[in-house]
């Protein structure tokens, strides 16, 4: 399965005194920024946000790192230009887009070709693909342009330099590339019954960047830089792949015929960029907790900030919300009958959406939501309550994320919880009773699982596989881990460290237990730096015989912003990116509608 737009976490901080994006950063030891601290008794407790019915029910939000790309490029007004273009009449060639960031200057150096379909392949060990490209910052010299050439085709054969900033693969859709360019070289716009529900003609494949190949890692970015911001320069170098796909659809159907027209501003922001997601992102999870708490608190804090915010019936956030709630019933009632499953069928989230609408309208008339006047003023509270007791989890989390796109205010300082910092230092002078008392406090959740008892719970092991080279699960041999084994069982081993701390005096300081035990070394490390530090860890079990892939999977690709979830069996899916983003036009000229829930355009 595909990389996804993080090749590697932005991990422990090398640049002293940064905070990145407002100033605001959440501090290891699970204190809030100043700005946000009043809504940590409003939180959902970690029980329920972090299990799996949760993780797998969570959506896009305009704190997404998609939507916050498009967003601050709009209020920038970056400028994307499409510098080279030399392409043969089948899109092979070279092409280069220049974006504008202000002060600064970044390009897309680009290398297109069309391999044969047999060729074409998601996997990591793929060693050819339609499209290949960098996102480089500095000057473009000619001896720069020669390495480039030689690097960018092959990818992790290739040697980047430190100005690199991401490097990236795609490949044509098989089902839509062709479609899409036949119909333009026609003179049509495309067919919405052949794209479906799609929505992409390009399917990434990898977004490398922070170190890896080369790359510069974002602690060397400085804090003005406008990719400063974790993960943006992946989510840059996506959307520049998206209006790439753009360009070379209309670009093959003009080489076609002379009658060719171009995709409609329509048909041009509701193709995104494709991508396909698997077992390789099980084992990013447990690496940075700190990561995973910043991303949780993007979705939890601004949820929070909803269900104390007043608001008056007549209030035009009252009519947005229901236009917004509106909008999304009208996007699920055009795909019923798409099988999601495991996920809520069409019908279900069109219908609760629709009620939701019907809420909200019910409030603007009556000042009620349900059966109970908002006696409080506050009544996104009762609406969110009404929907987490009357709706399936996906839906309550859908009614969330959209109460969430009203407010404005917290962008900036939510942008800057991502500047964590992961170090992990051993506390050796703790004694065993103390950490024993750390694991009863905060990991009551691995109780979940009985793992002296039940086979089930320890069925599985998860490894690096030699012939694909990305991370698969197979059954578990007896006794101890076995050395090949991929650590990311925490619940397992926080177990495992409790058990044998039986046999210690609760006086005895760790650093005993970790000379006689070193492979509890990093277990303990982890919980005296965790357990009272709300949504670092996943209340999964991944080497449970059932446990299920597409719920941590799904929660990942919510924080960058994908949509469209389509999955293909329990351990993989598909979705889309920047689907109905705004075009690079749209950019430039300060727009960036809400464009969640995108309808797809007519012929």
């Amino acid at each position: 399965m595909s990389a996804l737009p993080v090749a590697r976490p932005a991990a422990r901080r090398a640049v002293a005194g940064r905070s990145g994006a407002g100033g605001a950063r959440s501090g290891s030891d699970g204190r809030l920024p100043a700005a946000v601290a009043h809504l940590a008794p409003h939180l959902r407790d970690e029980s329920e946000v972090m299990r799996p019915a949760r993780l797998g029910a969570t959506w896009q939000t305009r704190h997404s790192f998609a939507r916050a790309l498009t967003r601050t490029a709009a209020a920038g007004r970056w400028r994307i230009e499409r510098d080279v273009w030399d392409l043969d009449a089948d899109g092979r060639g070279e092409a280069r887009y220049r974006v504008d960031l202000g002060d600064r200057t970044v390009h897309l150096v680009v290398r297109s070709d069309a391999i044969p379909p047999h060729e074409r392949t998601d996997r990591v060990v793929a060693s050819a693909w339609d499209v290949t490209a960098a996102l480089v910052e500095g000057p473009l010299d000619a001896e720069r342009l020669a390495r480039l050439r030689d690097a960018i085709p092959r990818q992790e054969g290739g040697a980047f330099d430190a100005d690199t900033l991401v490097v990236t693969r795609a490949n044509r859709s098989a089902r839509f590339f062709e479609a899409v360019v036949d119909r333009l070289a026609r003179g049509l716009q495309p067919d919405p019954a052949t794209m479906g529900h799609a929505g992409y003609v390009l399917r990434s494949t990898a977004f490398y960047g922070n170190g890896k190949l080369g790359t510069r890692e974002w602690a060397g970015l400085p804090a003005d830089h406008p990719l400063a911001t974790p993960y943006r320069a992946q989510m840059l170098a996506a959307y520049l792949l998206r209006e790439l796909s753009v360009d070379l659809v209309e670009h093959c159907a003009a080489q076609r015929a002379e009658a060719a027209t171009r995709l409609s501003a329509a048909w041009h922001r509701h193709l995104g960029i494709g991508n396909a997601t698997g077992l390789g992102m099980i084992p990013f999870f447990p690496r940075p907790p700190q990561i995973l708490r910043a991303w949780t608190l993007q979705r939890e804090l601004p949820r929070a900030a909803a269900r104390l915010r007043q608001v008056a019936p007549g209030d035009d956030e009252v009519a947005e919300l229901h236009d917004l709630l509106g909008r999304a019933s009208a996007y699920w009632d055009a795909r019923d009958g798409l099988d999601r499953t495991p996920y809520a069928p069409p019908k279900v989230l069109a219908e609760a959406t629709r009620r939701a609408a019907d809420e909200v309208a019910g409030y603007a008339r009556t000042g009620a939501v349900g059966s109970d006047p908002v006696a409080d003023g506050a009544p996104w509270r009762a609406l969110l309550d009404w929907a987490e007791e009357h709706q399936v989890p996906e839906a309550a989390e859908l009614i969330s994320a959209l109460v969430v796109e009203l407010d404005a205010s917290l962008d900036a300082v939510l942008e800057g919880l991502l500047d964590c910092d992961e170090s992990q230092p051993l506390r050796p002078h703790e004694t065993v009773g103390a950490l024993t008392e750390r694991i009863a406090s905060g990991y009551a959740w691995i109780d979940a699982w009985d793992f002296a008892g039940d086979p089930e719970a320890t069925a599985r092991a998860w490894f690096y596989s030699a012939d694909s080279e990305e991370p698969r699960y197979g059954p578990r041999p007896p006794g101890s881990p076995p050395p090949w084994e991929i650590p990311i069982d925490i619940a397992h081993r926080v177990w495992r460290l409790r058990e044998d701390l039986r046999a210690w005096s609760p006086d005895t300081p760790v650093a005993a237990v970790v000379l006689a035990q070193p492979e509890h070394r990093a277990t303990v490390a982890r919980v005296q730096h965790l357990a009272a530090v709300p949504y670092t860890e996943l209340h999964v079990n991944p080497i449970d015989a059932g446990f299920v892939p597409l719920d941590v999977q799904r929660a990942k690709l919510a924080a960058y912003g994908a949509t469209n979830w389509s999955p293909q069996s329990t351990d993989w899916l598909r979705v889309t990116f920047f689907q109905g983003a705004p075009t690079r036009d749209d950019l430039a000229a300060g727009q960036d509608p809400a464009w969640a829930m995108p309808h797809r355009p007519g012929p």
